[in-house]
């Protein structure tokens, strides 16, 4: 069992089932309650994934269902705080708030889930792009998820939460000269970007261990003039 935290409009009624859809509906149920210290925060268990925002006084089959909320980001906090305290430059996860890591899980999820991965999704419908299957294989062994994929998401929070801005870093590779009254800083045109910041990745430690995964290269340049 995992711990998923979600992030939904406060004071929400959530709740988890084990199957979706499944009858009668309240006997798999698992109440989902929001987390007293941060508003819109709702810590999920994966033994009973498939979230719904409840209606009525009760749990019914006509509740919204969410979705299945192993698909809803790659890795979890916990899973972030135990590979970030055996590196050493892991300040800014370390000390941020569960609010924030929460919330560098979703964009670095987001961030990734741009590229063009080899093989095809095991499930069409399922949110993410991994689990895949290429061929007969599953891609990454014998887990849903490659450790990679889910390592990298941990390295681009880490990054996000630190104040990287992978727009801000693209952007700044189009910039020749800035003069500021008698200050001027040239930047270097005869090359483009580096590859990592090209993709919008603010680590080239994530970048690595993304590209084993990609079906095509997804870099592009910059035509600075």
């Amino acid at each position: 069992m995992a711990t998923k935290h979600l992030i939904f409009t406060s004071t929400a009624t959530l709740y988890g089932k084990a199957v979706a859809g499944s009858e009668p509906w309240a006997t798999d149920v698992a109440p989902i309650v929001e987390d007293v210290n941060f508003p819109g925060i709702y810590p999920a268990s994966t033994d009973a994934p498939f979230v719904y925002v409840q209606a009525g006084a009760d749990p019914g089959a006509s509740d919204t269902l969410l979705g299945d909320v192993r698909q809803f980001y790659y890795g979890t906090v916990t899973g972030g705080d135990l590979m970030h305290a055996r590196r050493v430059h892991a300040w800014d996860w370390l000390n941020a708030s569960l609010d924030d890591k929460v919330k560098s899980l979703y964009t670095a999820t987001e961030l990734i889930e741009k590229f063009n991965f080899v093989g095809q999704k095991t499930d069409p419908n399922q949110g993410l792009e991994f689990p895949r299957v290429r061929e007969t294989c599953l891609i990454g062994g014998t887990v849903d998820v490659p450790a990679g994929i889910v390592q990298a998401v941990y390295l681009i929070a880490d990054a996000l939460i630190g104040g990287r801005d992978p727009d801000a870093d693209f952007e700044s590779q189009n910039v020749k000269v800035e003069t500021f009254g008698p200050v001027r800083t040239e930047f270097a045109t005869d090359k483009g970007p580096m590859q990592h910041i090209a993709n919008l990745v603010p680590s080239p430690s994530a970048w690595a261990l993304i590209l084993p995964f990609l079906g095509i290269n997804t870099s592009f340049s910059v035509n600075k003039g």
